[in-house]
């Protein structure tokens, strides 16, 4: 590919955070929390047109979420938070841009 499509790719593969679903209760309602995942994305991206979800990965045990800037994680941890409970942990990396969301449906505060 030339040079500018290349850096076009990785650039659009390069998450700045992720958010974690751990659990097994969330599971019994994915259809309610992925429409609330993508509700978040489209408030932020109005409000900043870079903010986006990149792309999916599953596992048996947990399935992570990559977006672009870490506030889109974060806002998208709280709003799961806040509308299934569990409990949410946010880690942040100290040398770069970076924000892990934990979002464990099966635990209580």
């Amino acid at each position: 590919c030339s040079p500018s499509r290349c850096q076009s790719h990785v650039r659009e593969r390069y998450a700045q955070g992720v958010v974690e679903l751990h659990g097994q209760r969330w599971r019994k309602k994915s259809d309610l929390v992925f429409q609330t995942i993508n509700k978040t994305e489209h408030i932020e991206r109005i409000r900043n047109d870079q903010e986006r979800i990149l792309w999916l990965g599953s596992n048996r045990q947990v399935t992570k979420i990559y977006v672009s800037l870490p506030e889109l994680a974060r806002h998208i941890g709280r709003e799961l938070e806040k509308s299934f409970k569990g409990k949410t942990e946010f880690t942040s990396s100290n040398e770069e841009p970076y924000l892990r969301v934990v979002w464990d449906s099966d635990a209580s505060k």
